[in-house]
């Protein structure tokens, strides 16, 4: 129900602007959809941001370091 209150609003924003004349509807127009762009790129860095908390990044050292000991255990338990 928000969005279509979201959507109805915004139609009627676009509506006003452009009956107020060219330069200024298409002003205010550009403003809203800009507005709305940075708030969906700041919205994405916010989500990055927490994601990055809960993921780990992945540690080559430590994986090279694991993959070297399943070789070595596999060498060992081939030899006995």
């Amino acid at each position: 129900m928000k969005l279509v209150g979201w959507i109805l609003f915004s139609a009627f924003i676009c509506y006003v602007s452009f009956s107020m004349g060219t330069e200024l509807g298409v002003f205010i127009f550009i403003s809203i959809a800009l507005g709305i762009l940075i708030r969906c790129f700041t919205l994405l860095l916010d989500i990055k941001t927490r994601l990055a908390q809960i993921t780990k990044d992945p540690d080559p050292v430590r994986d090279a370091y694991e993959d070297y000991l399943t070789e070595k255990f596999k060498k060992v338990d081939k030899e006995v």
